[in-house]
C-alpha cells in the first residue's frame, strides 16, 4: 500500500496511507449512481418543463465540487468508502484547488471512461490523477485500522493520575489523533527508521510549541504522555 508525508500547517509531519484504485473507483461509482438517481428524479418531476429539467441536470454536474467543498474533500461516495481529497500542503483543499480537480475530471474520467485517471494515478509516485497534479492535491484513507476514540483512552487511565504537559491543550482532537496514529505505527513496526525519524520531529516541535525543555523520556513515552494529558484535561 502506498504512503505520504505530509507537512500539516503546525510543521508536524503525519503519514497517510494513499487511497487504492479500487477504493477510488468505488467511491466513482456510488458518486455517479446517486447523481444518476438524482437525473431520474429531476426528469419524473420535471419532464414535462424541459427547461426546468435541463437547468436542474446541468445543476447536478457540480455534485462532486459542492460536496467537496462544503465537507471537507469528500463527496458522499468517498465518505462511504473512507476517503478523502488532501492537499500536499497539508491543508485542507480550498474551493479554488477543488474546482481545478473537479473541471479536470472531464478529461481524467468522463471523456475517457476513467481509463486516463486510472493510468496516472497507477504511474503518480502520489497516485495523482492530472486534476490532482494540477492542483497539488491527492486522495487518502481515513480508516488506517489504528484509530479509536479518544475517549476509549481515557477510560483506561487511573483516577490518580498526573498531569505533566498542561500546554497540550492548544492541540485538537484531530491532531492528537495523528499522535495516537503514529504511536500506533511505531509499535507495530518498531525498526522503522522513516517512522522513528517522522516522531523524533514531531517531538522537537511539540517542545517548541509548548515551550517546554527537552524531556528525559524516550521519544514514544513523551508522545504518549502528551496524549494522555489532552483526554485528562479535554475530557
Amino acid at each position: 500500500m502506498k504512503s505520504i508525508n505530509i507537512v500539516t500547517s503546525h510543521n508536524i509531519t503525519i503519514q497517510y496511507e494513499l487511497a487504492s484504485i479500487g477504493q477510488r473507483l468505488i467511491s466513482s461509482a456510488i458518486d455517479l449512481g446517486i447523481y444518476l438517481s438524482y437525473c431520474m428524479l429531476i426528469w419524473s418531476v420535471f419532464g414535462q418543463i424541459e427547461l426546468l429539467a435541463y437547468t436542474f441536470t446541468i445543476l447536478g454536474a457540480f455534485y462532486h465540487y459542492l460536496f467537496e467543498v462544503f465537507n471537507g474533500g469528500q463527496s458522499l461516495g468517498k465518505v462511504a468508502t473512507k476517503i478523502k481529497v488532501v492537499t500536499l500542503r497539508g491543508t485542507t483543499p480550498t474551493a479554488f484547488d477543488l474546482f481545478l480537480r473537479w473541471i479536470f475530471r472531464l478529461v481524467d474520467v468522463t471523456f475517457s471512461f476513467a481509463s486516463l485517471a486510472i493510468l496516472t494515478i497507477f504511474s503518480s509516485e502520489r497516485s495523482q490523477r492530472i486534476g490532482d497534479i494540477l492542483a497539488n492535491t491527492t486522495v487518502v484513507q481515513l480508516n488506517n485500522g489504528t484509530k479509536f476514540m479518544l475517549e476509549d483512552i481515557r477510560a483506561s487511565l487511573s483516577n490518580d493520575y498526573s498531569i505533566a504537559f498542561p500546554q497540550v491543550t492548544r492541540y485538537t482532537d484531530k491532531e492528537m489523533l495523528a499522535v495516537k496514529d503514529l504511536i500506533q505505527r511505531m509499535k507495530s513496526v518498531p525498526d522503522n527508521s522513516a517512522l522513528q525519524q517522522i516522531a523524533k520531529q514531531l517531538e522537537s516541535k511539540m517542545l517548541d510549541q509548548m515551550d517546554i525543555l527537552k524531556q528525559e523520556l524516550p521519544t514514544i513515552s513523551f508522545l504518549e504522555k502528551t496524549l494522555q494529558d489532552y483526554i485528562v484535561l479535554t475530557r
